[in-house]
């Protein structure tokens, strides 16, 4: 047997993979993918057939061009004999961790921990003024079931919401934060505060003074195009709401405030330009625009 299919077989099981659980139609061209590598599945012929229908869709092109490169690089492997095979094969050091926890605990503290440090000859003197600090906010739709009433923004903020959770998911990221989370659960709340609280340090240190504050600059990207219209306003509501900043002033960017930007700095913008500045679509253009914003910004704000 291939090593492919025993891969595909030891995922159909563990996840009890069907086409029937599966809540969207990149998700049933994912399993489906993984069916038809293992021909004794109940429903290898309607996974082939899905493929068959879908052969125009993304997933199932990127599915064919990778599919010669995988087998290529699996020729002549077999999947190991283990309690994890799967571990084994791609994370060793996973198994490493289930067996010697400490020990693994101690390696990583021996290669990670810093040892000669030096006084930078460019050091930061003014926190606030020297640095703009960028990060990104990953928004989705709110987890099935939650109520939001909760959240008091008016009835445009909820109407757009509501819409939001009609549309099919456009955007897909790693990490998106559902609106509506409790504070305790949401990462936007979870790092500026602890940034904040982090800046005390600079102040103790004479490095900011008390009434300055540090700018940051958040890219909030979206996984269905109506959230972009009030993701500024949910961001912002839930900082102000929870968070008693001390040092810290937060500016989000959503894709109509780069459209923004764009149309009032650079009417006569590129395809190219209009390509990587804003928030959305392809993974890596939010971190793009966060690139291009810091010139921008140095040019404008400081």
């Amino acid at each position: 047997m291939q090593l492919l299919t025993q891969i595909c077989e030891q995922l159909i099981h563990n996840n009890e993979l069907s086409l029937k659980k599966a809540k969207d139609i990149s998700s049933q061209l994912c399993r489906a993918f993984f069916i038809t590598q293992s021909p004794k599945h109940d429903e290898f012929i309607q996974a082939i057939q899905l493929l068959k229908e879908n052969s125009t869709h993304p997933v199932v092109q990127l599915t064919q061009q990778c599919l010669p490169i995988i087998e290529d690089e699996l020729t002549g492997r077999t999947i190991p004999n283990s309690t994890h095979p799967l571990w084994t094969l791609f994370c060793p050091e996973a198994i490493e961790c289930e067996k010697n926890p400490q020990q693994v605990r101690e390696k990583i503290k021996t290669v990670r921990t810093v040892r000669q440090i030096k006084k930078s000859h460019s050091a930061i003197y003014n926190v606030a003024n020297e640095l703009l600090l960028t990060s990104n906010v990953l928004l989705s739709i709110p987890l099935e079931g939650d109520d939001t009433s909760h959240i008091k923004l008016d009835d445009s903020f909820h109407e757009v919401l509501k819409n939001a959770q009609e549309e099919e998911q456009e955007y897909w990221y790693d990490h998106p934060i559902p609106v509506g989370i409790s504070a305790q659960e949401n990462e936007i709340l979870y790092g500026l505060k602890h940034l904040d609280k982090a800046l005390s340090v600079e102040v103790e240190r004479g490095n900011m003074s008390v009434e300055q504050k540090l700018t940051v600059a958040l890219s909030c990207s979206v996984t269905h195009p109506s959230l972009a219209k009030i993701a500024k306003q949910y961001v912002e509501y839930e900082i102000r709401s929870h968070l008693p900043l001390k040092h810290i002033q937060v500016i989000v960017f959503s894709e109509q405030e780069c459209q923004t930007i764009l149309a009032s700095a650079f009417p006569q913008a590129s395809t190219d330009l209009k390509g990587v500045f804003g928030v959305n679509g392809a993974y890596g253009r939010h971190y793009t625009f966060l690139k291009a914003i810091a010139p921008l910004w140095q040019k404008t704000i400081i």
